[in-house]
């Protein structure tokens, strides 16, 4: 146990969990964009235009968080690494805050493209990044306090000594 460094939680990224919590995120997000761009709590074209969003910009922070993190973990939309030692925080603290400007910039353009024609772009802009604040932040409280509790990751090894003994046995 000594030599773990962190639990991985990525084989849950491709199960049903995943897009159910994208789901309630997605119409979440929806109520709260419909609420400050139309006053109404429910808006069938901002909630569909926040989901197609959610779902381009989920299936993106997959590959940019591969592409970042060497292909081996995942930093996506959650955070589906639980961090055990501090010298893990730094990849942490690097990759989180470039995954949600990925996140925000993905789902701005999106929710732009699909709503220009009805609503200002800046309000678009403005309330697309509000919405994923704080859902991030919700979902950080979440997954960090009561998911990462119930749930067992894969533990990881933490130098690659570690992992070659363990492929060699």
């Amino acid at each position: 146990m000594e030599n773990i460094c962190r639990i991985n939680f990525n084989e849950y990224f491709w199960t049903p969990y995943s897009f159910i919590i994208l789901i309630i995120i997605g119409v979440f997000e929806g109520a709260i964009a419909s609420k400050i761009i139309k006053d109404k709590l429910f808006n069938t074209r901002i909630i569909l235009a926040i989901l197609i969003s959610n779902i381009i910009g989920y299936f993106a922070q997959y590959y940019f968080s591969i592409l970042l993190n060497g292909g081996y973990h995942l930093f996506v939309w959650i955070p589906w690494i639980k961090i055990i030692r501090e010298y893990d925080l730094f990849d942490y603290i690097i990759s989180f805050p470039l995954i949600l400007t990925v996140t925000i910039l993905i789902e701005s353009f999106c929710n732009w493209i699909i709503l220009r024609k009805f609503y200002k772009g800046r309000l678009i802009l403005k309330t697309t990044f509000w919405i994923n604040i704080m859902s991030w932040i919700i979902l950080i409280i979440v997954i960090n306090c009561i998911v990462f509790n119930v749930i067992e990751g894969q533990k990881e090894p933490c130098c690659i000594d570690d992992f070659s003994i363990k492929l060699i046995k």
